[in-house]
């Protein structure tokens, strides 16, 4: 990884140096934003040469690997690195349980504002038939509550044409 930061940062330099040089010359005046920023890809590029681990030398010519102090470390880091994988998947699961609670929540409150804006009693269908004598409304009256109603009064407001 450091050495593809590292080629990237030489690159850049590369480049933007050749625009400052480019731009000195026309007299532009996005030179100085050229040549510091080709100062910052080097820096980029002398820190990621200077950041790579690079190789270890820890074998010896026979084949056989040193003793170091560094090995017995990396034994404990790999428990302590795996002690901290499991508390964070421990607490991946929880952020992801209280998401989950959190739609659901968010799930029962807009159902409950649906319900809400719902009337109490709601006509769903009616039809206006006559005969001889008089006319009538017949439908169908939905109750949206949990109440139970022993008398509803619909009023209708006929007009003859």
């Amino acid at each position: 990884m450091y050495a593809f930061i590292g080629v990237i940062g030489f690159l850049a330099a590369i480049v933007f140096l050749i625009m400052g040089i480019v731009s000195k010359a026309r007299k532009k005046p996005s030179t100085k934003r050229n040549f510091i920023i080709a100062v910052v890809a080097f820096i980029i590029f002398i820190g990621a040469l200077s950041a790579d681990p690079g190789t270890d030398d820890t074998q010896e010519a026979s084949g056989t690997v040193s003793p170091s102090p560094s090995a017995a470390t990396v034994s404990v880091d790999t428990s302590e690195e795996k002690a901290a994988e499991d508390k964070a998947a421990e607490e991946a699961k929880q952020k992801a349980a209280e998401e989950a609670k959190a739609k659901e929540e968010a799930e029962a409150k807009k159902k409950a504002e649906e319900e809400a804006k719902k009337p109490k009693l709601e006509v769903l269908e009616h039809n206006f038939e006559s005969d001889e004598f008089t006319s009538y409304v017949t439908g169908i009256v939905q109750n949206n509550t949990d109440k139970e109603y022993s008398y509803v009064q619909i009023e209708i407001n006929g007009y003859s044409d």
